[in-house]
């Protein structure tokens, strides 16, 4: 059975009753490496190890082993069904209220959530200039030390923070939203574990390594979350007079640009440099927003025509794209965190085809590469 077609969740049930891979080999009556590459995905179980595992952990197979193919689905009431653009598929919310099955499309001003970011702390007070001070935490102090922080741009890490506590319960993933760069710094400055970028370094050809290296010194680690499309988001009714690069110097186009340090405001700057059109000529090239859904959202609410930006922020507020490229969005780990039980917590997030299901289904993604290591040139 091929391995893709099966979420396996043997990790995160060895290590809540803190059996090792060997011990669990051990019980099962397997070698360390078989566990080791069914656990990654690598290598699909026989049944007799599947109910082996399951024994040993004191769960049933279903559990530990089930079918993508296979989920559970159900009949619903569309909601909002004709806001919906033709196509599909759509990522939707399904619910049930009052005996009432509904589902409800995420697309639009649907798709996204707005709400405040969750505390685990409180700061009472803090003078001008002041860098250490006391703060109450709400939660178990240990969790600090089960808590992975990842700084970077893609809109999607939020579905990634929920796949790794459903899979690894106790272990969180706290996003930093930042653009590249920023990203790097804050890894750098010993305040995120991981930073992830698209820079592509005109002077190699090279995505990524470049910068990681430069900010992070040699020992970082490369591990690709997808290759993503960037371009032009574009209000929709206007795609007609928005056909690319050199239509942002139209009369009557208004952009929304990103700030200086992003991939998406290099990619601006590099396709302007190679169409030799000058940043001046454009309105609006000097509002920036900070973020990929900031600038979709500033498109959909009329504040601007187009904006610079990846698919997923435009399918998410249901603008009108214009692909002009594609670009390998990684994430950068140092060495020293790589190893960290919440590190690979999130690594082995990634190998679940359940959750590449998910990101696969906003469009603009190819997921194909997703949680390979990149070898050093």
């Amino acid at each position: 059975m091929p391995s893709d077609t099966m979420e396996v969740l043997l990790r995160a049930a060895r290590q809540r009753v803190g059996l090792s891979q060997g011990e669990l080999a051990s019980q099962v009556g397997v070698s360390r490496q078989a566990i080791s590459a069914i656990e990654t995905g690598r290598a699909a179980p026989t049944m007799p190890v599947a109910l082996r595992c399951a024994q040993a952990l004191g769960v049933r197979a279903d559990e530990l082993f089930r079918l993508v193919d296979a989920l559970p689905s159900l009949e619903a009431d569309i909601l909002d069904a004709t806001d919906l653009p033709g196509g599909g598929p759509y990522r939707v919310h399904v619910a049930r209220v009052g005996g009432r099955t509904v589902a409800r499309p995420l697309i639009g001003a649907s798709g996204l959530l707005v709400s405040l970011p969750r505390a685990n702390g409180l700061l009472r007070s803090v003078n001008d200039g002041q860098l250490r001070a006391t703060v109450e935490l709400f939660d178990d102090p240990d969790d600090l030390d089960r808590t992975v922080v990842l700084a970077g741009c893609d809109p999607s890490v939020s579905v990634l923070a929920d796949h790794v506590r459903r899979r690894h319960p106790g272990v969180d993933l706290v996003c930093q939203a930042s653009n590249s760069r920023a990203a790097l710094e804050s890894v750098a400055r010993g305040e995120a574990h991981v930073a992830g970028l698209h820079l592509l370094d005109p002077d190699t050809g090279e995505y990524n390594r470049p910068f990681a290296q430069e900010a992070l010194g040699r020992d970082v680690r490369l591990v690709t979350f997808a290759i993503w499309e960037q371009g032009l988001m574009v209000s929709p009714g206007r795609v007609g007079e928005v056909r690319g690069i050199r239509s942002l110097v139209h009369p009557g186009v208004r952009v929304v640009n990103r700030e200086v340090g992003s991939g998406a405001r290099a990619l601006l700057d590099a396709e302007l440099l190679r169409a030799g059109i000058d940043p001046a000529a454009i309105s609006g090239y000097d509002t920036v927003v900070k973020s990929h859904l900031a600038a979709a959202e500033a498109v959909a609410a009329g504040l601007a025509d187009v904006a610079i930006g990846a698919r997923v922020a435009a399918q998410a507020l249901g603008l009108d794209f214009v692909l002009l490229t594609e670009e390998r969005y990684d994430l950068a780990i140092p060495d020293r965190f790589f190893g960290l039980s919440p590190v690979q917590a999130l690594l082995e997030t990634l190998t679940s085809p359940l959750f590449r299901r998910e990101i696969d289904a906003f469009g603009g993604y190819d997921v194909a590469p997703m949680g390979n290591e990149i070898a050093a040139a």
